[in-house]
């Protein structure tokens, strides 16, 4: 008889821990484990009801910057003459950029570096004189006077040019706007495909992932040959130089959608 009576309150006491659990949880989680729609539920997602489709979006902007290495090269027999010389010249070279309108802080000079030069049909090479080589960085912000800059340059002893090289200031809002399209290109695919399938697609998006991008010139005729009359109209000092045309700037995505 005691173990009887024993054994039911041992059984009365489990049950009564039981509710007690039970009671404890909230009506919510109660909810999701009795609804297998629920937020919960809905994290395993069946992959083979997914659509994963890729974007692209192009941005086109015109160049608002260019950048030029200039190089002053000098020959002299003497090390301190060559030196003195690619000052002197050096020095006419950044009074033209700065009468074409570019900006002290536009300019940045590099190392003067000066080099023996060998006559090598003598046996040993004898040294018979000295090169001297200096470089200068231009940053130029009004991309329509390019050619007419290269032109002074060239005019008062740049020996050679490097660029121009076309940008854009603003390239991170470009690339933003490039984005938004390329959204707009894969929702577009999705539309498309779950369209001619007979399935709906869900509002939102289960992933998106940027993936590679990058920028461009795009040259335009025009530019061109706009460019060769500046070039013609400078007399001839150099060939006319690469045109601006536009940059385009380009973003892509790879997006994946919930198909129904």
């Amino acid at each position: 008889m005691k173990q009887f009576i024993r054994r039911t309150a041992l059984a009365l006491g489990a049950l009564c821990l039981a509710v007690a659990v039970n009671g404890c949880k909230s009506q919510e989680q109660i909810q999701q484990q009795d609804d297998p729609g629920s937020a919960a539920a809905a994290v395993h997602i069946d992959l083979r009801s997914t659509l994963t489709v890729e974007g692209e979006g192009t941005v086109q902007v015109e160049p608002d910057m260019a950048t030029l290495t200039l190089t002053v090269r000098t020959r002299e027999e003497d090390a301190s003459a060559a030196q003195q010389a690619n000052a002197a010249q050096s020095e006419a070279v950044l009074a033209a950029l700065q009468k074409g309108g570019v900006e002290d802080a536009d300019i940045h000079t590099g190392a003067l570096r000066v080099d023996e030069e060998y006559n090598y049909e003598k046996s040993p090479a004898a040294v018979v004189g000295y090169v001297a080589l200096s470089e200068i960085e231009v940053t130029v912000r009004e991309v329509r006077g390019v050619g007419d800059l290269i032109s002074a340059a060239v005019a008062a002893g740049a020996t050679n040019i490097q660029g121009p090289n076309y940008t854009f200031a603003d390239e991170s809002g470009a690339y933003r706007q490039a984005l938004a399209a390329a959204m707009e290109d894969a929702r577009a695919k999705a539309e498309a495909i779950t369209g001619s399938a007979g399935v709906r697609l869900t509002p939102l998006p289960i992933s998106i992932a940027e993936a590679s991008s990058g920028q461009g010139i795009v040259y335009s005729p025009m530019a061109a040959k706009a460019e060769m009359s500046l070039a013609e109209d400078a007399g001839g000092l150099l060939g006319a130089p690469a045109p601006a045309g536009v940059i385009e700037i380009t973003a892509r995505v790879t997006v994946v959608y919930e198909v129904k």
